[in-house]
């Protein structure tokens, strides 16, 4: 979406409407990378090494926080500069 598009959709329409078009591709990329983690965990844990599993079961939510945090300053900045 350009930043055209999100801030005519955030002055003219509705609010929650506007949210809920920005939200669902950052939500579908964040479930995309669930899977692509949920993959990784199956096949090293094929190794039978706890450590190697846990180390991926622990890095998952920092990189989650981190997607998070980089969409939420993708979608909040450009329609704040507007």
């Amino acid at each position: 979406m350009t930043q055209d598009k999100t801030q005519e959709a955030f002055a003219s329409g509705s609010v929650s409407r506007a949210v809920l078009r920005n939200a669902l591709p950052a939500m579908a990329a964040m479930l995309m990378v669930m899977i692509y983690n949920i993959a990784d965990t199956f096949f090293i844990g094929q190794t039978n090494d706890d450590l190697q599993v846990a180390a991926v079961s622990l890095a998952t939510p920092v990189f989650l926080i981190f997607m998070s945090l980089g969409t939420l300053f993708g979608i909040g900045c450009p329609v704040l500069r507007g």
